[in-house]
């Protein structure tokens, strides 16, 4: 199943505006990011979403490359204990820094559930999924 499928069994909504900043990334990044804050709708349900891309000549974001990283971060809270995810992405495990993104994305991966309804987010992570 595409995203595009997902986001049609889903009746997703999508819509994106420009930021400044995005206030989940500490860190530098490239002079050239540009910063959005997407918002996901569903029914009478939403979630906004922090999102930036390394250039601008990827273009605006869309719905499947943000579900793609709502995957990705979905996936990587899959483990016992903060120390474990620090361990796995090579964060040290007394980083406030690592330990905000770590939340930050423990945050977004419970909003998408909320916003899904436990049998589509299952879906989403899937092996049914296919990378695009």
């Amino acid at each position: 199943m595409t995203f595009d499928d997902f986001t049609k069994q889903a009746e997703l909504g999508f819509s994106f505006e420009r930021r400044d900043s995005n206030p989940n990334m500490d860190g530098p990044m490239s002079p050239t990011a540009t910063h959005w804050l997407c918002t996901l709708s569903r029914r009478d349900q939403f979630i906004e979403v922090p999102f930036s891309m390394g250039c601008p000549e990827m273009g605006e974001p869309t719905l499947g490359m943000v579900l793609g990283c709502l995957r990705m971060d979905a996936f990587s809270i899959l483990v016992d204990s903060f120390e474990e995810w620090a361990a796995e992405f090579g964060y040290d495990e007394d980083s406030r820094q690592a330990e905000r993104t770590f939340n930050a994305c423990q945050q977004l991966s419970n909003d998408l559930r909320d916003l899904l309804g436990e049998e589509l987010f299952e879906l989403l992570l899937s092996d049914q999924m296919e990378e695009e």
